[in-house]
């Protein structure tokens, strides 16, 4: 996990504990599209590559409302998920929970 979504994700560039619902995402959805998630969240152009300009736009807006932004994205993702195959519905309960579950955990640990 280290190497495979930690590092490939950036993770060691994000601040602590967006981080920790960053790094959920890159090992849920691959490290490319939690990178482009984050940068959507932040608010930059998304190209998948977590450099000076995210980490800039994290600190502007606060990590709080990157961290709901992004668990709503990824909100919305899995729901898309649900609409294109229906039979991924049985999955939907556990994946917004464990969403609402890092993000709670991530929002709890701001200073």
């Amino acid at each position: 996990y280290f190497q495979k979504y930690w590092l490939r994700g950036y993770c060691n560039l994000i601040p602590y504990p967006l981080s920790t619902i960053h790094f959920d995402g890159c090992a849920n959805h691959g490290p490319s599209r939690a990178c482009k998630f984050l940068q959507r969240a932040a608010g930059v152009t998304e190209d998948g590559i977590i450099g000076r300009q995210t980490v800039a736009a994290i600190h502007s807006k606060g990590q709080a409302g990157v961290i709901r932004n992004l668990a709503e994205i990824r909100t919305d993702f899995y729901q898309s998920i649900v609409s294109r195959n229906p039979s991924q519905r049985i999955f939907l309960k556990g994946w917004l929970r464990r969403i609402d579950e890092v993000e709670d955990y991530s929002l709890s640990q701001l200073e």
